[in-house]
């Protein structure tokens, strides 16, 4: 399978995700509510979403992507995705992290091997009703003639009837496990809704100066109008590890599993840069 080199850091850095954000806006971050009571038991999302990232890695991570169940060797990630959609019956919402997940391995060099595990999870709250649960992902990476190094990454997954229905990086606030909303510019998928909104609306000069001068091509942003304006249900994913200029990542998803632009944020200097996927 081609594999395209990364544009930007790499997803899987030497780090453990818990963005701590003090005083953080509760428009951009929402609070939860309490857990239910009595607690309910995480093992069956866990090892729902251990299948789905493991499949995901294996398939467009490796150097062989044979060692897969649910997704057929050589498939796109859209075919993928909705393979692991059918069989795993995912939300909209878990199925565009999956398939942003497969775009940023398939956007890397290919490794030998990749291990996930899911586990250490924790219910801390309840958001929409559904129990909210922290969980910590390792992903064990060996290189080809390589060493095998080890990341770790925090998450927050809700579910309902036994099948993941929510899925983000953690964010906490004074200790809290917070959700990011999407709304306003101290949000990172809200800063990309802004964007995009932009975008619908040819301001080119406000994209100029809203990515630091880095978008100014008009006929790349006229491209990305006419995606955007045909898949108006995008899903933005943001990825868990900063990039090595401490930027965020964000994916935009369509309802059909494609990943159409990905997004460098940055919330303290206001600033949004797109880069094309497709």
């Amino acid at each position: 399978m081609p594999r395209r080199r990364p544009r930007t850091a790499a997803l899987f850095g030497a780090a453990l995700l818990s963005a701590a954000l003090t005083g953080c806006s509760m428009q951009a971050y929402r609070a939860l509510d309490p857990p239910p009571e009595p607690v309910p038991s995480v093992a069956a999302p866990t090892a729902q979403l251990t299948e789905m990232l493991s499949e995901v890695a294996t398939a467009f991570g490796t150097q062989e992507p044979r060692g897969n169940q649910l997704i057929d060797p050589d498939s796109t990630v859209q075919v993928a995705v909705a393979d692991l959609r059918s069989q795993l019956q995912l939300s909209d919402q878990v199925a565009a992290v999956a398939a942003a997940w497969a775009q940023d391995w398939a956007d890397r060099e290919p490794v030998t091997s990749v291990a996930v595990e899911a586990g250490d999870a924790e219910v801390v709250g309840t958001w929409h009703g559904d129990p909210l649960a922290q969980v910590t992902i390792d992903v064990a990476v060996t290189q080809d003639h390589g060493p095998t190094t080890q990341q770790q990454y925090e998450y927050v997954l809700t579910w309902a009837d036994g099948t993941l229905q929510y899925l983000a990086p953690l964010v906490t606030s004074d200790g809290e496990v917070v959700i990011d909303s999407g709304v306003g510019l101290d949000s990172t998928t809200g800063s990309v809704q802004r964007y995009l909104e932009l975008v619908r609306q040819s301001q080119w000069s406000a994209l100029a100066r809203f990515s630091d001068g880095q978008n100014t091509d008009r006929t790349e942003l006229e491209v990305l109008r006419s995606v955007i304006e045909a898949s108006p249900d995008l899903t933005l994913v943001e990825m868990p590890v900063p990039a090595d200029d401490g930027t965020r990542r964000v994916y935009a998803v369509t309802a059909i599993n494609q990943v159409v632009a990905q997004f460098s944020v940055d919330t303290t200097e206001r600033l949004v840069v797109f880069q094309r996927t497709v």
